[in-house]
């Protein structure tokens, strides 16, 4: 063994050196073996039966769910309003429908129950009284939910801050696909009723009134002019038109034309979702406006906009 003595010491005190590090070697040593031993037995305790099953509950959050339950402090919401609440899990992203607006955020989830997410995105309310009153305590619940199960009949539960949300699974897909392009706003569409500064007009089917809606681009005629812009969306029903693009051209022989393609582009700017009536027509709609649309095809292939 190796003597560190200091100068000037004597031979006991060496001794003395040696024995203290001797000692602090046998501490090392017996340290060293107990961690070793530690981690061994660590590595050969089995998961518990636990968490395998959580582990495979993670990726089954993936998909479309109803909300079937609403419990804020201990009293269930009145369940009126609940079949029209959607989400829909993705891996990190979450989006639905109020029954009022959309909403979107990013989350995050872990194999333990922790469930998190980020501030949410909503479009503007298409609702009032008590319908506006429960989406946003849905939204606010929704938003303070820190703990999710999964129980073996499938049904989810999101918990945290005194409140309780219930989902099972939703009997029908989501309209959206995750990147858009096979929408069911997507295609080409007949113009038949504007509703605009405060009043409704009537589109004739052979006014030539068309809009065209694929996954990032819009093109359309109002009539006299064509158009083109950009589309967005936001959650599971929210939709927006942007920067709009509108030829110069004046038509003659009647101000009609030109006041249906004025309403048209003003009301496409305002538009912030899209639902369908009882008839399958397309209904977008915006503060104080609305496009109903007739489907007369398929999405455009919008490559280059259109002349103008």
């Amino acid at each position: 063994m190796t003597d560190f003595a200091v100068a000037g010491e004597g031979a006991g005190s060496r001794r003395g050196g040696r024995r203290r590090l001797w000692v602090s070697g046998v501490t090392v040593v017996v340290v060293l073996a107990v961690g070793v031993g530690i981690r061994g037995w660590r590595a050969d305790v089995p998961p518990s039966p636990g968490s395998a099953t959580q582990e495979r509950d993670l990726g089954r959050l993936v998909g479309d769910w109803m909300l079937t339950g609403l419990n804020t402090a201990g009293t269930e919401a009145d369940p009126t309003h609940m079949a029209e609440v959607h989400l829909t899990l993705g891996h990190t992203s979450a989006d639905g429908w109020t029954g009022c607006q959309a909403y979107a955020t990013i989350y995050t989830a872990s194999a333990w129950g922790v469930f998190a997410t980020d501030r949410l995105g909503v479009t503007t309310t298409s609702c009032t009284g008590s319908r506006a009153e429960f989406a946003q305590t849905y939204l606010d619940a929704f938003s303070r939910a820190s703990r999710w199960t999964l129980t073996d009949d499938g049904v989810l539960e999101l918990r945290g801050g005194g409140v309780t949300l219930t989902y099972s699974r939703s009997p029908e897909p989501t309209p959206t696909t995750n990147d858009g392009t096979e929408a069911t706003w997507a295609g080409t569409w007949r113009v038949v009723r504007i509703h605009a500064g405060g009043r409704d007009v009537d589109v004739a089917p052979d006014a030539g009134v068309w809009i065209g809606i694929a996954s990032r681009r819009t093109t359309g005629n109002g009539g006299c002019n064509g158009f083109f812009g950009r589309v967005s969306t936001l959650g599971a029903r929210g939709l927006f038109f942007d920067r709009l693009v509108l030829g110069l051209k004046a038509c003659t022989g009647s101000d009609t034309v030109m006041r249906v393609e004025s309403d048209l582009v003003d009301a496409l700017a305002s538009v912030d979702r899209w639902d369908l009536d009882k008839d399958g027509n397309l209904v977008l709609m915006g503060k104080e406006a609305s496009v109903t649309l007739t489907r007369a095809g398929l999405a455009p292939a919008i490559d280059s906009p259109p002349a103008v």
